[in-house]
């Protein structure tokens, strides 16, 4: 039976470490995709924002930002997949 009582301090500090790990990894991104990905998420305030909205909001396509976000994301995602690759963690 589970203890509902006890905290989750694993789950939180995994938490902990993925926010700073990502919050590292946008630090090194270029200005625009940066901000495109902070505002598409909602990383600065929680209220992820709308492809149309960061349209306007940068003068680009809705199509652009997709791309913007799309590429980011993949770049990201190669950066993380590299990093574990040398740390030994993908097998």
């Amino acid at each position: 039976m589970e203890d509902r009582q006890t905290s989750d301090t694993a789950g939180e500090v995994v938490q902990t470490l993925e926010r700073t790990s990502l919050e590292k990894a946008i630090e090194g991104l270029p200005e625009r995709a940066r901000y495109v990905l902070i505002r598409r998420y909602g990383l600065d305030d929680g209220e992820p924002t709308t492809l149309a909205e960061l349209s306007r909001e940068l003068g680009l396509s809705k199509e652009r930002i997709r791309v913007l976000q799309r590429n980011t994301e993949r770049a990201l995602r190669d950066n993380v997949s590299g990093r574990e690759a040398r740390l030994g963690v993908v097998g």
